[in-house]
């Protein structure tokens, strides 16, 4: 089955290792008496899912980087379409900055990236054996490109997050962890330009 991908963006940080999340729901009363979150964002409606999700956010702490290990599948939302969800995939890889042989064992990176797909929303809530190949596939392009551009792909801590740098310049990803989900803002020149949670493990290395 091919994707109707429209943007696929790369990041990275340090070694992690595998560890499942709990998944479950959160209802709209869990977010009540939560302090609204209208800084630094244009809202038209307070009590849009992209506003909840940076209620989120804003209530949220840094990550262990060890949980982010595997493929996550979950939603991102548009500041200017704030009730319509797009798929999203979040996918880690653990990469060797080069190989030095049986004394030095090297450094080893742990890269994060995101797929996003038009429709539908639960596009990656189940994925198949062959989904799992062609994702792959895709991985493995995308790192290629990577060493051809040579694209600088920075990720640190940063105000209680992981802020990584992507390769088109200006444009980042902020994460944290809200009770039993990763919760991300997307943004560019400082606009936030999605709002984005994770919720469901679907692929264990």
């Amino acid at each position: 089955m091919k994707f109707s991908i429209i943007i696929l963006l790369l990041l990275s940080f340090s070694t992690a290792y595998s560890a499942d999340l709990r998944v479950s729901s959160l209802s709209a009363t869990d977010m009540a008496g939560e302090e609204s979150y209208s800084a630094n964002h244009k809202l038209t409606n307070s009590n849009s899912i992209f506003n909840q999700i940076g209620n989120m956010f804003s209530k949220g702490a840094l990550p262990e980087k060890e949980e982010l290990y595997g493929w996550w599948s979950g939603r991102c939302y548009r500041n200017k379409s704030q009730d319509t969800p797009t798929a999203a995939l979040m996918y880690t890889q653990k990469i060797k900055d080069a190989d030095h042989g049986p004394v030095f064992s090297g450094k080893e990176n742990f890269r994060m990236s995101l797929l996003l797909a038009s429709t539908p929303s639960n596009k990656f809530d189940q994925i198949s054996k062959d989904e799992i190949e062609e994702f792959k596939e895709i991985i493995k392009q995308t790192k290629a490109k990577l060493k051809q551009s040579k694209a600088k792909i920075i990720t640190k801590e940063k105000d209680g997050s992981l802020v990584s740098t992507l390769g088109r310049p200006y444009y980042t990803l902020s994460l944290r962890k809200y009770r039993h989900y990763f919760v991300g803002e997307l943004n560019w020149r400082g606009d936030i330009r999605q709002n984005c949670y994770f919720f469901k493990k679907v692929y264990s290395y």
